[in-house]
């Protein structure tokens, strides 16, 4: 019998959460049941775009600066889903080419990572005209209420934060659901520390997310300086610039970066190097991948609350701290408990494990998206392979 064609498609194939969710169920799903391809846009930032951001970048000119470094990522996941998936199962498209991409693929399911708001590839109405069943991950809650966005047969949230607090909209709505993003267990048992000249008894407190100064935020930094010390090192991963400059400013002596990557392994060994992952982003969480995955490798998180979204107190639950937006001096007094009880380090970094493992394991995710696309098919009458 012939497989299912699954395409699942994201704006861009970067350094977000979003790209990797979409590569990690590409990763799981079934290849016996499944044939999954990967659509994205050619251009995930307008060429002219491009061009005025590096020439103002020249200039100094801030804005076009912090511009300049997310288009160096916008496409760094390319390479990875080419490995999994294959050349010809990664398909690029520009504004006349969507439709005709489709009609060759001819899904089944169309899977689209987006935010929620009318957009390509389901605002194109000869693009998705023959494609039976649309699903979506809404990943900030926005309402698509044009006749393309009614066509969606399944809108999934990545959290109860989203779904409960922000789609109010989708209350009562029998398309939506709840399905937390997906998180692979460690890669590897090793860390960064003999590489990067770390002694094991300094506390190291972690940092990982895009390089994007609109989504930094100064309270982990502030926090870090009540403790630091010989004995401790702010780690951070993909910094944005204002983390450098500020980190610089304030006199920030034991700190370290490091470039961005999307290696699997390196993340894991980043992950197993740190004791606590200090998290810290302005606008707060949709579902939060990096404070899942330093949960998975068994360390616990510090995190703030912020005044749009919330979703990483919920992620964190009883496994780990949450301060107020601003309240530096407690998130400094959370990062200081850990440092000085090295039990009750371990015990919250246990919890968080098994609270990962049992709510964000990427295959037993992927297994759950499996089943409620197998509950579309089989309305429709159409047939799977056993």
């Amino acid at each position: 019998m012939k497989k299912i064609v699954l395409v699942h498609h994201s704006n861009q194939l970067g350094l977000g959460g979003t790209e990797k969710d979409m590569l990690l169920f590409c990763k799981y799903f079934r290849r016996d049941v499944f044939e999954v391809h990967a659509l994205t846009r050619r251009s995930p930032v307008p060429p002219h775009r491009v061009l005025l951001d590096r020439i103002g970048s020249a200039f100094g000119r801030g804005r076009s600066v912090e511009r300049r470094v997310q288009h160096e990522v916008a496409k760094i996941r390319v390479p990875d889903f080419i490995r999994l998936l294959g050349e010809d199962h990664v398909h690029f498209y520009g504004r006349r080419s969507l439709p005709g991409i489709m009609r060759t693929l001819s899904p089944v399911i169309l899977h689209v990572h987006h935010s929620g708001v009318s957009e390509p590839p389901i605002s194109v109405p000869e693009a998705v005209a023959g494609v039976p069943v649309i699903f979506t991950i809404n990943g900030f809650g926005f309402e698509d209420p044009t006749p393309q966005g009614r066509r969606v047969t399944r809108v999934l949230f990545p959290s109860e934060f989203i779904r409960d607090k922000v789609a109010l909209w989708g209350k009562g709505d029998p398309r939506c659901g709840l399905l937390y993003c997906p998180i692979e267990k460690p890669c590897s048992r090793d860390d960064l520390r003999k590489d990067l000249g770390i002694p094991g008894d300094v506390f190291v407190v972690g940092r990982v997310g895009r390089n994007a100064d609109d989504i930094h935020d100064p309270i982990s930094l502030r926090a870090y300086k009540e403790i630091e010390s010989e004995k401790t090192l702010f780690l951070a991963l993909a910094p944005p610039p204002k983390m450098v400059e500020e980190a610089r400013a304030m006199g920030l002596r034991r700190v370290r970066w490091l470039e961005p990557t999307v290696d699997e392994v390196f993340l894991s060994r980043f992950y197993n190097t740190i004791d606590a992952l200090g998290h810290a982003r302005s606008d707060g969480e949709t579902f939060g991948c990096v404070i899942a995955e330093a949960m998975i490798h068994g360390k616990p998180v510090v995190t703030h609350r912020s005044p749009l979204r919330n979703a990483q107190e919920e992620l964190v639950g009883t496994t780990g701290f949450v301060a107020d937006q601003h309240d530096w001096r407690a998130y400094g007094g959370f990062l200081r408990r850990l440092m000085g009880d090295r039990g009750l380090k371990e015990k919250m970094g246990r919890e968080a494990e098994a609270r990962a493992l049992e709510n964000f394991e990427a295959e037993k995710v992927t297994r759950k998206l499996e089943g409620l696309y197998l509950e579309e098919l089989a309305k429709r009458g159409i047939p799977v392979p056993s």
